[in-house]
């Protein structure tokens, strides 16, 4: 029997295992139907010989050859119950080999014993049945030499034997044709053995190979998701203080400062945004690698999307004497389908890494149309400036991450920045059904080309006022930037109302309420969701500001409790909304589930949380002023 070797590799002994266990187990479950027919088959060569020899030894024989029939399915019902571990034992298999010795054995009697030299048409006849019986095991044992060749040989030698010692031409001949049958079928078995078992063999081991290529990819997922859970956990705990740093640099510039005080409250001010992008840049990072990035295709104003990078960006440019130009080209349609804040997010980072780059000269932004014969009508974005270009073989390594790359002919040490901007932005742009592109030559400045499918959407029926920027295309008017200096910052609103600030940070509780009782409202804190829900039985509040990661009772649990609360007791919706560090769109859409009415991340401009309030406070209560506050939050 060819042996299946495995080296020592414990993959190829499990296999080996298997294709025993399946080999011997096929075995097994052909034996009931053949020792059926065999026992009826029995019945023949006592039907010949029962005038010619005793009934006695004839019925002694028939019953020994049922008995064995009996026997030999009884164990393969018994084995068939077996789990797959001990059907591949080597004790299994030699209890086969003895049920088929005994069954060869008692056949090969009927050649030895039974012999009617007088009658030698009953001999012909026994010796075609036996020849026959051999032929037709040939089915259920032809995959396995061993057993074949040993049933062959206890059916056929007993006759061979006693025709050889019958001498004779005619005994010489049937002697000779018998063991020539006899080698036929041992090596045609060998042969259909030697297939069945590299059939198996490759059937198992494909099963483990998939197996494995299961358990790899199981292991990577998890390795991802283990990276991304990660990822938000110190994304949260680091906008916690972050949120703090930034709110009270944010109450500081509104107070009363020495020159030197603003600029150096605005250091820290600016320093903590610039972490913030960071942070943000980190998260989707690992939203990429992990494939959860999220993009949604709605439609959206093109010049309006453009016009705001232009303003937020133009100042900046300016502001370091280089002139800046946004070109929006007058064919484009009005509105386009697209993920706005996407496209806004790689626009945005081209453009500041353009004017970061750039000492002298400038930079400008245009927005086209170009026709791909593959790939139809493209959105373009394209980004030109004067710095000082890129080093040819460094065009593709920029967009890998934390990779930087330096200018050209010059070996200082790279900028501020993580290295992730452009590795994010060709991967968004990719998402939409994009890419992103650079062409750059040293001293000759970079360009670096965003393009989009262009999908035209009908315009809205009211038309929505364009912005200068992006209603003069390449137009170099003045931007205001969004970050105004305190000295410029508009008067704070009055509002009026009574809210509920939950939050288990006590620094969060004290950026929060000062910024709101600046307002004029009324601040009550809570700690935890308990602490929430019995402030919130105790008084009534206009609007509820929940953190949703608290101790004792969560957000989320907070503000389902107290949505069945007021569906029990008939009391009018309470609007809730949520002000929490965690940036993950599962939990936005965790937040929306659980009843909230808006979600806020931390850390937040004053401004932001102001339009929040506005949009959701109860009653009469926000002026003017209030109003016009940018919404900056995204609300439900």
């Amino acid at each position: 029997m060819p042996e299946i070797k495995h080296h020592g590799d414990p993959g190829g002994a499990s296999v080996a295992m298997q294709v025993r266990a399946e080999r011997l187990t096929s075995l097994q479950a052909r034996v009931a139907m053949p020792a059926c027919v065999g026992g009826l088959f029995s019945l023949l060569p006592v039907a010949l010989l029962w005038s010619h020899l005793p009934a006695v030894d004839l019925l002694g024989w028939l019953a020994a050859r049922w008995g064995i029939s009996a026997w030999r399915a009884l164990e393969a019902r018994s084995f068939l119950r077996l789990p797959l571990a001990e059907r591949a034992s080597p004790g299994r298999e030699r209890r086969y080999l003895v049920g088929l010795g005994l069954d060869g054995l008692a056949w090969g009697v009927i050649g030895a014993l039974f012999a009617t030299p007088n009658l030698p048409e009953i001999d012909g006849a026994v010796m075609t049945t036996l020849v026959g019986l051999v032929a037709f095991t040939m089915v259920s044992l032809g995959h396995w030499a061993r057993g074949q060749a040993l049933f062959a040989s206890l059916v056929i030698a007993p006759l061979a034997i006693r025709l050889a010692l019958q001498g004779g031409t005619t005994g010489w001949l049937s002697a000779g044709g018998l063991t020539m049958f006899w080698l036929l079928t041992v090596l045609e078995s060998r042969r259909i053995e030697a297939r069945t078992l590299e059939l198996l063999r490759l059937r198992f081991e494909q099963a483990r190979l998939a197996e494995q290529r299961r358990l790899a990819l199981d292991a990577a997922e998890e390795t991802s998701s283990s990276k991304s859970r990660f990822v938000a956990v110190m994304s949260h705990e680091i906008r916690t203080p972050l949120n703090g740093i930034i709110g009270m640099a944010q109450l500081l510039e509104r107070g009363e400062l020495s020159p030197q005080q603003r600029e150096q409250v605005e250091i820290v001010r600016r320093s903590g945004r610039h972490l913030m992008t960071l942070v943000n840049d980190i998260l989707d990072l690992a939203r990429i690698e992990s494939g959860k990035l999220v993009v949604e295709a709605r439609p959206f104003d093109l010049r309006e999307v453009a016009g705001d990078v232009g303003r937020l960006l133009g100042e900046t440019a300016r502001a370091k004497g280089l002139a800046f130009s946004l070109t929006v080209a007058p064919q484009l349609p009005a509105r386009a389908m697209g993920d706005a804040s996407r496209i806004q997010q790689v626009l945005h980072n081209l453009v500041g890494n353009a004017i970061k780059f750039t000492d002298r000269g400038s930079v400008d932004v245009e927005v086209s149309s170009v026709l791909d014969m593959r790939a139809g009508t493209l959105l373009r974005f394209a980004v030109k400036d004067t710095g000082d270009g890129i080093p040819a073989d460094q065009l593709e390594r920029i967009f890998a991450p934390f990779e930087q790359a330096g200018r050209a002919g010059d070996h200082r040490a790279r900028r501020d920045g993580a290295g992730l901007g452009l590795t994010i932005s060709r991967e968004l742009a990719r998402a939409m059904g994009g890419d992103l592109r650079c062409a750059s030559a040293p001293g000759q400045g970079s360009v670096f080309e965003f393009t989009l499918p262009l999908q035209v959407v009908s315009p809205a029926p009211s038309s929505t006022a364009l912005a200068p920027s992006a209603a003069l295309p390449g137009s170099d008017a003045p931007a205001a930037s969004t970050e105004p200096a305190a000295s410029t910052a508009a008067p704070l609103p009055r509002l009026e109302g009574r809210v509920l600030l939950v939050d288990d940070s006590p620094v969060n509780l004290l950026v929060a309420t000062t910024m709101l009782e600046r307002c004029g409202l009324r601040v009550t804190p809570a700690e935890h969701g308990r602490d929430a829900l019995d402030q919130l039985r105790a008084q009534r509040f206009d609007l509820v500001l929940m953190d949703c990661q608290m101790p004792e009772l969560d957000g989320y649990a907070a503000t389902v409790a107290w949505r069945q609360e007021e569906a029990r007791r008939l009391l009018p919706r309470t609007p809730v909304v949520a002000l929490t560090a965690s940036a993950i769109d599962d939990d936005r859409a965790r937040c929306l589930a659980s009843g909230m009415d808006g979600y806020l991340v931390k850390p937040f401009e004053i401004d932001e949380l102001l339009a929040v309030v506005t949009q959701h406070l109860r009653g009469p209560a926000a002026s003017p002023s209030a109003q016009a506050a940018p919404p900056a939050a995204a609300a439900a």
